[in-house]
């Protein structure tokens, strides 16, 4: 069987084994087109899993050069956007996520709620634990 069905990406972006996800990416546009199609248990895409385990930078830009963005979506009807901003992605893949697609900022979840709503949940879930640690 040849390698590159054997690679699986969810496993090694939960791991955060960046440099094995990058050369995966990098080696054949091909089969990284096909490698993140996956999901993962919960229905969460490549991209999205990334976000959310707070990738470099460059790890979400050879993803968004191998993807057609528009058509992310999680069960929840949320877009990659909401993973990003309820996980605390860094703030370069934010930025480079609008600038690929800036209609997003205005896309609500199934709850109606729109990236900036879980941004400010990720900032006040993170202070009230911040507060609760130090005080």
């Amino acid at each position: 069987m040849d390698v590159e069905y054997q690679i699986q990406i969810p496993p090694l972006i939960k791991s955060r084994n960046w440099k094995k996800v990058h050369r995966t990416l990098v080696t054949n546009s091909s089969a990284a087109k096909r490698l993140l199609r996956e999901v993962d248990t919960m229905g969460l895409s490549c991209l999205e899993l990334a976000l959310g385990h707070q990738a470099p930078v460059e790890i979400i830009r050879v993803m968004l050069e191998n993807i057609e963005l528009s058509r992310f979506h999680h069960s929840h009807d949320a877009h990659c956007l909401h993973i990003a901003c309820l996980n605390g992605a860094p703030l370069d893949s934010i930025d480079l996520l609008f600038s690929k697609v800036d209609t997003l900022i205005t896309y609500p979840d199934a709850d109606l709620r729109v990236p900036l709503h879980h941004a400010v949940e990720f900032a006040c879930i993170n202070t009230d634990e911040a507060n609760d640690r130090y005080s």
